[in-house]
């Protein structure tokens, strides 16, 4: 039996070119790693900064009969325990918000008041976003942390924050979505503007309507990939290589915490699948 047939029926009409082959995608990751090279806000860097602090790589907990295992899955990326909620912003204020309105950012958040005096209008609904989470932190946390799955396992729904994913792709507040990427950065993808036209256009004949749906197509896109190329999961999260492009430097890491070990490369090489998926549509 062919790994693609030993997989579950997962009845998607999907339609996508990026998803062909891993060289397409690593060209589109490359790609985007090069842009972010010359961005001075040095994503991946960030990215590595965020991953070292309030992410962890766990073993996975799914039976043998999960699609995961199917492709040599052995560990999860997930919300480490007992993340306070300022170290989530500032993980989620690194790889989201412009440098320059950090601080901005902060001090709305410190406030008593529930104005946006002082905030930039392009990240309003950040702080919108993160007020609105940090009422609901010690549910919402839990939640994340409990959460032992990635995309490609069967249960990857099967978290009360799925119940949330209702809203549309087009029109939604782009920080909404990246908040799923920092709580589960296993399973959800982000957006801007323009990377949502991106990924619209890519499953234009798949039903995309809601978030929920992008996450479900996304999944079928990853397996099929996958299957295709009988490669292994850990083969799809090392497509994601910022180094090639931007040589990891830990003095470039925006808001710091002080005596932490952020290392001296992107260690270790396989990715969060929430930043390949990312990355085959962002372009810094």
């Amino acid at each position: 039996m062919s790994l693609k047939s030993g997989l579950p029926n997962l009845q998607f009409d999907l339609y996508t070119t990026m998803f062909t082959d891993f060289q397409t995608m690593k060209d589109r990751i490359t790609e985007s790693n090069k842009h972010a090279a010359d961005n001075e806000n040095y994503y991946p860097i960030q990215e590595q900064a965020t991953l070292k602090e309030i992410w962890e790589y766990v073993p996975s907990n799914c039976p043998p009969s999960c699609t995961c295992r199917k492709f040599g899955c052995t560990h999860h990326w997930k919300l480490k325990n007992n993340v306070r909620f300022d170290d989530f912003t500032r993980g989620f204020l690194r790889m989201f918000v412009y440098n320059r309105q950090h601080q901005s950012v902060i001090s709305a958040l410190k406030s008593s008041a529930s104005s946006v005096i002082g905030v930039n209008p392009r990240v309003e609904g950040a702080v919108h976003v993160l007020r609105d989470l940090q009422k609901n932190w010690n549910v919402v946390s839990v939640h994340a942390q409990n959460h032992n799955k990635s995309l490609i396992c069967d249960d990857w729904d099967k978290t009360p924050l799925a119940e949330y994913w209702s809203f549309r792709v087009r029109g939604s507040d782009i920080y909404e979505v990246k908040k799923y990427c920092v709580l589960l950065p296993d399973i959800c993808m982000p957006y801007d503007t323009s990377s949502r036209n991106e990924v619209l256009r890519q499953f234009k004949k798949s039903r995309v309507h809601s978030y929920y749906d992008l996450l479900r197509a996304l999944r079928f896109a990853s397996i099929e990939v996958m299957a295709r190329m009988s490669a292994a999961l850990n083969q799809f999260r090392n497509l994601d290589a910022p180094q090639e492009k931007l040589p990891f430097d830990p003095y470039k890491i925006t808001l710091r915490k002080p005596e932490f070990d952020y290392g001296k490369s992107y260690e270790p090489a396989y990715r969060p699948i929430s930043r390949i998926l990312d990355k085959c549509f962002y372009r810094p």
